[in-house]
């Protein structure tokens, strides 16, 4: 399954400067037969997504911070 989120260009900027990106799937009805993996693999798409868009916006030194932090934080996705 595939989540795919518009990103406006005020959540561009915002997301240029954010500490975290939390999305809650809380009794979201496509995610209620999701197990673990699959809903960490949803998890790592998004993480790859927001990547993507700030290397494509050329702002290459976020995107670094941002992969420094997740690898500062032992993130598992």
């Amino acid at each position: 399954m595939i989540f795919k989120l518009p990103i406006t260009p005020e959540m561009r900027i915002q997301l240029m400067h954010a500490e975290n990106l939390i999305v809650d799937l809380t009794g979201h009805p496509d995610f209620e037969d999701l197990g673990g993996f699959e809903v960490v693999a949803e998890l790592a798409h998004l993480h790859i997504d927001v990547l993507h868009a700030l290397i494509k916006s050329g702002d290459l030194d976020t995107a670094q911070k941002m992969v420094a932090d997740w690898e500062a934080d032992e993130c598992p996705f």
